[in-house]
C-alpha cells in the first residue's frame, strides 16, 4: 500500500504554524523519522461541521486498517468466527473494507 508513512495526527486549527480560520479546514499530518511533516489530507467542514471528527478518523486510518487486518487474520486462523449465526456476512464485510482501503476494490 502506498500510504504516507510515519505517525499520523490531526492538527488543531493550524497549517505550518499559521492559524486557520475557525470552522474552515483542519489538516492531517504524518511526521517522518527525520522530523519532517507531510500533509496527508485537508479536511473541510461539511454541512455537519464535524471537521475535527473527520480529521481524527483520517489520522487513525492506518492504525484502524492494521487492527482490522490483524483481527480478520486471527478470526480466520483460530476459527473464532461464528459462521453459522452470521453466515460469514460480517467477515466478508471486514475483508471488503480492507480491499477498499488498499485500493483493490
Amino acid at each position: 500500500m502506498g500510504a504516507i508513512r510515519g505517525e499520523w495526527y490531526a492538527a488543531s486549527n493550524e497549517h505550518d504554524g499559521y492559524p486557520a480560520p475557525p470552522d474552515a479546514v483542519r489538516f492531517v499530518y504524518a511526521t517522518q523519522e527525520n522530523g519532517e511533516r507531510y500533509i496527508v489530507a485537508k479536511v473541510w467542514s461539511g454541512d455537519d461541521g464535524d471537521y475535527e471528527g473527520t480529521a481524527r478518523l483520517v489520522a487513525a486510518a492506518p492504525e484502524l486498517l492494521h487492527q482490522l487486518k490483524t483481527a480478520t487474520a486471527l478470526l480466520s486462523e483460530h476459527g473464532l468466527f461464528d459462521w453459522e449465526s452470521d453466515g460469514g456476512d460480517s467477515y466478508q464485510a471486514m475483508e471488503a473494507a480492507i480491499r477498499l482501503a488498499e485500493g483493490r476494490e
